[in-house]
């Protein structure tokens, strides 16, 4: 299947939305972990990950965020 140009810049216009989405999720995770709202981080950092974010940095963050709750 051959996609027209249309159709290329819709998943590149959705990809952008998403990665912008994620990367607001983290940072939204990382403000509430250092005001110490553990659970309001662990939230963020599930909706990344929910996203498709898999690195070590969102599962770094949610591994410690559950610690912090005494959740492991």
């Amino acid at each position: 299947m051959k996609l027209g140009f249309p159709a290329i810049l819709l998943v590149s216009i959705m990809t952008v939305a998403i990665e912008g989405r994620t990367a607001l999720w983290m940072e939204q995770g990382n403000i509430h972990y250092e005001q110490g709202s553990y659970d309001s981080a662990a939230v963020y950092y599930q909706k990344a990950v929910e996203a498709g974010i898999h690195n070590s940095a969102v599962f770094y963050n949610l591994g410690n965020a559950y610690f912090r709750l005494n959740r492991i």
